[in-house]
């Protein structure tokens, strides 16, 4: 069994993830991979420098995912010089997991899940929705800015649109425990029995 979670930016992925795998799932957060492509992958930080410009780095000569996100939310062009980049590496990587694992139970998150067009690769799909000013709260608690905050949720597939392509959506406007109660429930329907351990990816 293979999920997509994905949802609008600031909606609460990250939690719900966390929540299915206290309920046996093991999870795969391609944010990490991306991370880790940026970080430790010289080649991969080469390109995105000749792509973005200096501009990107921090004074150690480091790629710096503020200065990346400052330059990419402004400029869709950008944006997709950087993600036809990643791309095609973070969706080989966690495919390559998941298959080399086939009897695991895996969550896969995946902001852009429907942007991609990748329902195909999953049993089934799920959307973690909340209502603006709670998306917005969150992001400001983060930090971000109300320009920051729009130019991220413009750069996305309107929520809306993620809710009616989604097979599930879980709609996270209320306090944790609501929104763990749905992911239990949904868990539940899909692995009666929960395996004994996950692998966090």
């Amino acid at each position: 069994m293979v999920i997509g979670l994905t949802g609008g930016i600031g909606c609460g992925k990250s939690t719900a993830a966390a929540f299915f795998k206290e309920e046996g799932w093991s999870v795969i957060d391609t944010d990490r991979i991306v991370h880790h492509l940026l970080t430790q992958d010289a080649e991969i930080a080469a390109q995105v420098i000749t792509k973005l410009g200096t501009g990107v780095c921090n004074a150690s000569g480091k790629l710096d995912k503020k200065r990346i996100a400052d330059v990419v939310f402004k400029d869709t062009r950008k944006l997709s010089q950087l993600e036809f980049l990643l791309h095609p590496r973070v969706h080989h990587h966690w495919k390559s997991v998941v298959a080399a694992h086939p009897a695991t139970p895996w969550i896969v998150e995946l902001p852009l899940l429907f942007e991609n067009n990748l329902e195909s690769h999953f049993d089934h799909t799920v959307c973690i929705a909340a209502n603006t000013r709670n998306q917005r709260s969150y992001l400001a608690k983060r930090g971000l800015t109300p320009q920051q905050i729009q130019d991220r949720i413009q750069c996305q597939l309107p929520l809306k649109d993620k809710i009616k392509r989604a097979d599930y959506v879980v709609f996270n406007n209320g306090s944790l425990n609501q929104l763990k109660a749905q992911i239990v429930k949904l868990s539940q329907q899909w692995l009666p029995s929960s395996p004994n351990h996950s692998m966090n990816q």
